[in-house]
């Protein structure tokens, strides 16, 4: 037959047993050894915002490749290469006005660019304003000087807001002379200060004839009220000439 094993004296080795696990539990605990369970570590964020915007802000700008209107944020994994680029010219609420790159708010010169994420940081591409000016003549196809260069009018200038530059009517070789601006103003050449889009006419009139006299060997100038060789005219200084005439010759004047 088999053996009973209870009454008391079995208890106290049960007893013993639990009390030892006890223990056995909080010592683990307290020396940091795992009895029971395992501890999991919790996950570390490795990422730092960055900021990309342009000056003015809502221009366009492109992260590796994708474009976005500025401001954008975007967390960045620590480490990580990217490039972000901008396109210039960008439209600039005209067909007459445009926005071009001049430099990021670091100093670089350089549209596109990389950069290592390593902490927060914001990029922004700065861009100045231009505005489109055009000359022409009257009558057309003449001449104009802008900034000591010759150009045949008409002709576009796209300058900088708040620059100054100079432009001079050209009076061609023979038969005009510059009489004023479109708007009245007559000094030549002429500044303008840039403030915005701006439309220039250099206004041109007959000019004085250059006639030789008979006789002493001198020049005269002959201005006439119009372009118009049946027209008045005068001479300086006033004389007696012979004017030659093709079809009278010898007639005089």
């Amino acid at each position: 037959m088999g053996r009973f094993v209870g009454g008391p004296r079995g208890r106290r080795r049960g007893f013993r047993i639990a009390v030892f696990l006890i223990v056995a539990v909080a010592m683990g605990g307290a020396f940091g050894v795992p009895v029971l369970a395992s501890r999991q570590t919790p996950a570390v964020d490795s990422s730092v915002p960055v900021m990309l915007d342009t000056n003015p802000t809502g221009l366009q700008l492109a992260l590796d490749g994708s474009p976005m209107i500025a401001p954008q944020t975007f967390n960045c994994q620590v480490g990580s290469t990217h490039s972000v680029d901008t396109s210039s010219p960008q439209a600039g609420g005209s067909s007459s006005r445009r926005w071009v790159f001049s430099r990021w708010s670091d100093g670089y010169s350089q549209r596109a660019r990389s950069f290592v994420c390593d902490v927060a940081v914001t990029y922004v591409a700065e861009f100045i304003q231009q505005s489109l000016l055009t000359f022409d003549t009257s009558p057309p196809g003449l001449m104009i000087e802008e900034d000591g260069t010759l150009f045949a009018a008409p002709q576009a200038f796209w300058w900088e807001e708040g620059t100054v530059h100079s432009v001079m009517c050209v009076d061609p070789p023979s038969g005009w002379t510059f009489q004023h601006w479109d708007d009245g103003r007559t000094e030549n050449p002429r500044l303008f200060v840039t403030s915005g889009p701006e439309d220039r006419t250099c206004i041109y009139g007959p000019g004085p004839v250059p006639i030789y006299a008979t006789g002493p060997r001198h020049n005269l100038t002959v201005t006439r009220g119009a372009w118009d060789p049946r027209a008045a005219a005068t001479t300086t200084p006033p004389v007696a000439i012979w004017w030659l005439d093709l079809a009278l010759p010898g007639r005089r004047a």
